[in-house]
């Protein structure tokens, strides 16, 4: 009997044990995710916060890309400056970056900063061409008009210019 009960009690102690390790695995997987999600809120948090001024690189003509937060595009400023484009849509992006020769340092560079922000330019992308469409989807819905009512040109308002006589003209 005496046996027995030993070899049960070393059975609830290593299931005690195990308990615990399982425990403790949980909680530094807990502690990890926790971190990472603490670290990548307050990333998401600077970027808010911070305004970009320095470009995402610069190609082999040394023009400059820059990403404006607000904005949703990305846009090209040539070298002397005296010119700008953007890219508005994902595939000019890929395009872009399967353009870029990553032998040479500005483009390579250059290349990386796309990728490393290419979610975010592509989830800003997707975001202003839906509010573009509804945009124009508003003003389409304003610009329908009835024709039931529709008064007579001499009585629209919006042609009394018409009957402005200028008294002071000479003839």
């Amino acid at each position: 009997m005496n046996a027995e009960s030993q070899a049960e009690n070393a059975m609830d102690v290593t299931k005690k044990e195990a308990l615990i390790l399982l425990r403790d695995e949980k909680n530094t997987a807990a502690k990890r995710s926790s971190k990472e999600q603490r670290r990548e809120y307050f990333e998401r948090e600077i970027e808010k916060r911070i305004l970009h001024t320095n470009p995402l690189g610069k190609d082999r003509d040394y023009n400059r890309y820059w990403l404006f937060k607000r904005d949703g595009r990305m846009f090209v400023e040539s070298s002397d400056s005296k010119q700008w484009g953007y890219y508005c849509c994902k595939e000019e992006i890929d395009l872009l970056i399967g353009s870029l020769n990553p032998k040479g340092e500005r483009e390579r560079a250059l290349q990386k900063q796309v990728e490393r922000f290419y979610s975010r330019i592509c989830m800003e992308l997707q975001k202003r061409s839906k509010d573009l469409a509804n945009r124009i989807a508003l003003e389409e819905a304003v610009q329908r008009r009835s024709t039931r009512v529709r008064a007579l040109p001499r009585e629209n308002l919006a042609n009394a210019f018409l009957n402005y006589v200028n008294k002071w003209k000479e003839d």
